[in-house]
């Protein structure tokens, strides 16, 4: 089996805010890869390599689908998530769980975004 995670989407209530937050937390430049018409979502991907290791993904805007208080976790690689947790809070998000060892398998926090969503960040270091 591949990595179980092939895509993820994050939805969002303010897209511009939310564009804003991980653009400046993970500092990256998402790029809108669907306008959202036709009562579709509205898609701003984050930078991915075709075949690359990981799962590429997307913030959405799709009316209906509400943002916030979700049960999925998804984790950013990072190579020290001490680094992106430390943007959280100016970016306009909250920082739940500052970094800690997962023992052998390196070190997380855990933030949530503007509106609500938890992502992990993972580290080795």
């Amino acid at each position: 089996m591949r990595n179980p995670v092939g895509w993820f989407e994050i939805y969002v209530s303010d897209l511009d805010r939310a564009k804003a937050f991980y653009q400046q937390v993970f500092d990256t430049t998402l790029s809108q890869i669907n306008p959202g018409v036709g009562g579709g979502p509205e898609m701003w991907a984050f930078p991915w390599v075709d075949e690359g290791y990981g799962a590429a993904g997307a913030i959405c805007h799709m009316e209906g689908v509400p943002a916030g208080a979700n049960s999925t976790l998804v984790y950013f690689s990072c190579d020290d998530c001490a680094v992106e947790e430390s943007r959280v809070a100016d970016a306009g998000g909250t920082l739940v769980r500052p970094k800690m060892s997962i023992g052998e398998y390196g070190f997380i926090s855990i933030a949530s975004d503007p509106d609500g969503n938890m992502i992990g960040l993972h580290s080795h270091q």
